[in-house]
């Protein structure tokens, strides 16, 4: 026996008897929550954030970054701010869930509440995907490797890192509870919103909960890929017409003006981020590519273009997003839903012995590559 094939399998061991309890989900939590903060070790730069928060919030007494946007627009919701170009404050106009939530529930202290709210919703979301994984592999040793995977990239780190009020999670979260719900349309509907007026970027986004909410009942009822309506693909249509008019009315009714960087944005990062296209791409999912990478030459080879091709042109979607704004990991992101088609895909055509074993090396892959979310002044593409 080698040496690599002992380490193996002592691995594979511990990772059995770490499932085998009743209680393995809760214990996942805990496990991911921890490699989060490990995941770190080789670029400590986003802990220095922490000092920034703070100084903001303990010493000088206001509210952290992203956060005074908040609180601002908890004051006058549809008020126009006149922030500065390129800070990051200027682009924030119609993410309105935070300040509605905040001035509903009259929160001071909001850099504190959200933040701690953050967190909390970071831990249910590992519990509830890894419930989410399971069902999809039926396989517990797998679906730990995957959920360590996920903690090691910023889907999974974002919860803990986000201190400056972007509220990603939040996004991510509702994004998975628009698919984590599909047996109930109402609640596509209600959790798509929300996932669009925290941040516009989910609706591009959502493209891939269409396309999960049509194509996964077919694939997991073993049924021939054919174009077919259901209640909850509908209810996303609804969500994004609601937010088409509910936009609308609030910038040609009510006056509420989008604030764009003056020289335009996108003729700014598009040539920027061709210069660094390798980069844009391999850092909001690191190792998962080589997964994304495996199932399309399956469903290539096994010509099954019909549910190749919208997959590809959601995932195209999102990652457009992500070359033609500033913070690319954040943006990239969105398009995270990818991960399910492909480990669904995967454990139809492969080995349970071989899915894990990708799974692992993925797993390994992610938590050795620097988490690519801030490095203080080291370039634009490593957001």
């Amino acid at each position: 026996m080698s040496i690599l094939t002992g380490y193996l399998e002592k691995i594979e061991a511990w990772v059995a008897s770490f499932v085998s309890v009743e209680n393995w989900r809760f214990k996942t939590v805990l496990l991911c929550a921890l490699v989060v903060v490990l995941s770190f070790f080789n670029n400590i730069s986003p802990l220095k954030s922490f000092g920034d928060f703070y100084q903001s919030v303990f010493v000088d007494k206001t509210e952290h970054f992203l956060y005074q946007t908040v609180e601002d627009r908890a004051k006058s919701l549809t008020s126009n701010f006149d922030y500065e170009p390129y800070s990051g404050k200027e682009s924030r106009t119609f993410r309105l869930v935070a300040p509605i939530f905040v001035r509903v529930l009259g929160i001071s202290h909001i850099s504190i509440v959200l933040y701690g709210l953050q967190l909390l919703c970071g831990l249910l979301f590992f519990y509830m995907l890894t419930g989410f994984i399971n069902d999809l592999l039926k396989d517990k040793s797998a679906t730990l490797y995957a959920m360590l995977g996920i903690a090691s990239i910023y889907l999974g780190a974002c919860f803990f890192i986000d201190n400056g009020g972007y509220g990603d999670l939040f996004s991510y979260f509702f994004l998975f509870l628009g698919i984590y719900f599909a047996r109930k349309p109402y609640l596509v509907f209600i959790f798509l919103s929300l996932a669009f007026w925290n941040d516009e970027r989910a609706f591009v986004g959502s493209g891939l909960a269409f396309v999960w909410l049509w194509w996964y009942p077919q694939f997991k009822a073993n049924e021939k890929i054919r174009i077919k309506f259901n209640w909850s693909m509908i209810a996303v249509i609804l969500a994004w017409g609601a937010w088409v008019a509910g936009r609308y009315y609030l910038m040609n009714v009510v006056g509420m003006k989008p604030t764009y960087n003056p020289d335009g944005e996108f003729a700014i990062r598009i040539q920027q981020s061709i210069d660094s296209l390798g980069f844009r791409l391999l850092w909001q999912f690191e190792g998962w590519w080589l997964l994304f990478l495996l199932t399309g030459a399956i469903l290539w080879t096994k010509k099954e273009y019909l549910a190749l091709a919208p997959m590809f042109i959601a995932g195209a979607a999102s990652t457009l997003s992500a070359m033609i704004i500033y913070d690319s990991t954040r943006s990239g992101t969105f398009a995270f839903l990818t991960i399910f088609f492909c480990l669904a895909i995967c454990k139809r055509y492969l080995t349970d012995r071989q899915l894990r074993l990708i799974l692992l090396g993925i797993a390994i892959l992610c938590f050795l590559h620097p988490m690519a979310n801030k490095t203080h002044g080291m370039g634009f593409f490593l957001m």
